[in-house]
C-alpha cells in the first residue's frame, strides 16, 4: 500500500495561492480613498467661554481661533458649548 502526501500537498497548496490574503470590498475602498482626500476641518471652536476659578483671560482674534492667556497656577474654564 502506497500513500502520496505530495499530490495532496500540492493540491492544497494551489488552492492557497489562488486565495489572496486580503481582499478589500470596492465600497469599502472607494470610501476610504475619499476620506483620505478630505482635509481635516474643524468647523468650530468653543464659545462662550468663562473664567471660573484662576486668573485668566479669553481672546478670539477671528473665527477660527481662540487664545487662552493663563495668569494663575490654576485656570478653570466654562464653555457654553464647542
Amino acid at each position: 500500500m502506497t500513500f502520496s502526501l505530495q499530490a495532496g500537498n500540492d493540491r492544497h497548496a494551489h488552492r492557497a495561492q489562488k486565495r489572496p490574503a486580503f481582499r478589500l470590498h470596492p465600497l469599502t475602498a472607494l470610501i476610504q480613498a475619499t476620506l483620505l482626500g478630505l482635509p481635516a476641518v474643524s468647523m468650530a471652536g468653543p464659545e462662550g467661554g468663562v473664567v471660573a476659578a484662576g486668573t485668566g483671560t479669553i481672546a478670539r482674534p477671528d473665527a477660527q481661533t481662540t487664545n487662552i492667556h493663563q495668569s494663575s497656577q490654576h485656570l478653570i474654564l466654562n464653555w457654553d458649548s464647542y
